[in-house]
């Protein structure tokens, strides 16, 4: 009996907490990610619930991640407002996306704002992915008599989907397949080639034309065409080609380009010997590796291919700067110190740096600015990229650290020069005293007095005074090698800390 009421209660208590849970506030998506062509419209489902039929006093669907970081709010968003509509029957929430832009990429989310509390969201919207059609050369085929041509897309693009081909804005073929092989043989296959397909709602969408057979159509494409790289690190420059559909004989990279005269290959040029790479990870690719970098290096690079049709060359290059690290300062608004690892061009923004404070690593410092608080005495800052910590930057040094190698330096000389010039007195009053004395006197050999001066046979009593007076000078002088060390060493660490004189860190 007891038994029997007790699981009545708690059949109870779980229906009572099943009915709480189910009337609290909530968005549901229909899914996680979609992707659509430009051009074409796009449907996101969406229901939303309220806790005890509360009053929603506002709605809106925003974009939470866009291309620029912000987010958006569609309706007020004069980029959307005349492309979106929202269906609000009931507790319907879908959007309707019109004619999408690739712009249009990035996360949305629907919310509402019931009268007993704040905003009510999905714990993750939709990410939206825009893409167009393309036409790509299959890379495997370039430069063969059989040419594949693809039609591309990121997105799926329904079941059983069809393609029209257009060669040189003319029709030319339908295929089921994403791909057609063309001859690079026949004229009749040369030109510029564009494909088609029709979306499951029946619209279609073209991609842009381009150029596949043809010497009209070779061209050499740099990625990217400018390049920031450390003093003696390595550094690929990217580049591919299209022959055109011709056979490739001859492949060069050079710098120089003169009137009348093929250029010279860089492996060639005495001052990148051994340190050039010609990369080709595929048919098509034309990439070179240039290691242990050199100041001179910083020129324009350029590729030129050779085929069984003539010549190429790719206009206007890959300009190579190269930089070393430099560690400049400034104030914050807490009264600390920011540090910049500074280059003269712009380094990939993906690096990870390294801080060292007195050549010991600051590990809570990761990238190009390190932020410090403020502290006295003798501290120097510097730093590296991972991978290149080798490549270390000159020490950006405080002004007590300046000043105290500037006082070690001047403590380094003073000594020396005293010692020298005490040493020259001595000579010279010794060497008076001399000559005074053989104009008084010509002593016999055999006189004591002489004796006790003959080295020959020196007394302990001389002894002490060639101590007093020749030893210890001559102590000081093995001394001056050390002494010497010391000084280079002051004076290099003078010259580092030499860059910011000013003061750095107090």
């Amino acid at each position: 009996m007891f038994s029997r009421t007790s699981g009545n209660i708690t059949a109870a208590v779980i229906l009572i907490l099943l009915t709480g849970v189910q009337a609290q506030h909530s968005v549901t998506l229909s899914s996680q990610s979609l992707c659509a062509l430009t051009g074409s419209s796009v449907k996101i489902s969406c229901k939303y619930t309220t806790a005890d039929s509360s009053r929603v006093r506002e709605t809106e669907w925003y974009q939470l991640q866009s291309s620029d970081g912000e987010e958006r709010v569609l309706s007020k968003d004069p980029q959307f407002s005349a492309r979106v509509s929202v269906r609000t029957e009931q507790n319907d929430c879908d959007l309707t996306v019109r004619d999408v832009r690739l712009r249009d990429s990035g996360v949305y989310n629907f919310r509402f704002r019931p009268s007993s509390s704040d905003w009510i969201s999905a714990s993750s919207g939709v990410n939206l992915t825009v893409t167009e059609l393309q036409v790509k050369v299959d890379h495997k085929t370039a430069g063969q008599r059989k040419v594949k041509v693809i039609c591309s897309s990121t997105c799926s693009l329904g079941a059983n989907p069809h393609y029209d081909w257009y060669r040189n804005e003319v029709y030319k073929a339908y295929t089921d397949d994403t791909f057609i092989v063309l001859d690079s043989t026949r004229s009749s296959d040369e030109g510029s080639y564009s494909c088609q397909v029709e979306d499951s709602s029946g619209k279609r969408h073209r991609s842009p034309s381009v150029c596949v057979l043809g010497k009209e159509c070779w061209g050499v494409t740099y990625t990217p065409e400018r390049v920031c790289a450390l003093k003696g690190s390595s550094v690929d420059l990217s580049c591919s080609y299209n022959p055109g559909g011709h056979t490739v004989t001859k492949s060069v990279w050079f710098i120089k380009e003169q009137a009348g005269a093929e250029p010279v290959d860089v492996r060639e040029d005495e001052d990148y010997q051994g340190r050039v790479q010609y990369r080709q990870s595929f048919q098509n690719d034309c990439s070179m590796r240039i290691t242990h970098l050199r100041e001179s290096d910083a020129q324009t690079y350029r590729f030129r291919f050779y085929t069984d049709g003539g010549e190429y060359t790719g206009q206007p290059g890959v300009t190579l700067s190269v930089t070393d690290l430099k560690v400049s300062v400034s104030d914050t608004d807490s009264g600390g110190k920011k540090l910049n690892c500074s280059s003269t061009c712009t380094l990939p923004n993906n690096l990870t740096y390294i801080w060292y404070k007195n050549g010991q690593p600051v590990i809570h410092c990761k990238s190009a600015f390190c932020s410090v608080a403020v502290v006295s005495g003798t501290v120097s800052y510097s730093c590296a990229v991972e991978g290149h910590v080798s490549l270390i930057s000159p020490p950006l040094c405080s002004a007590e650290l300046w000043k105290l190698h500037a006082v070690w330096g001047a403590v380094g000389v003073v000594p020396v020069l005293a010692l020298f010039l005490l040493t020259a007195i001595l000579c010279i009053k010794r060497k008076r005293r001399a000559e005074r004395d053989t104009d008084i006197q010509t002593p016999d050999p055999a006189d004591h007095t002489y004796a006790a001066l003959n080295p020959a046979t020196m007394t302990s009593d001389y002894d002490t005074l060639q101590v007093s007076l020749a030893v210890h000078p001559h102590r000081e002088k093995r001394r001056a090698p050390e002494m010497k060390n010391e000084r280079s060493f002051v004076i290099k660490q003078f010259y580092e800390c030499h860059n910011k004189p000013d003061t750095v860190l107090q």
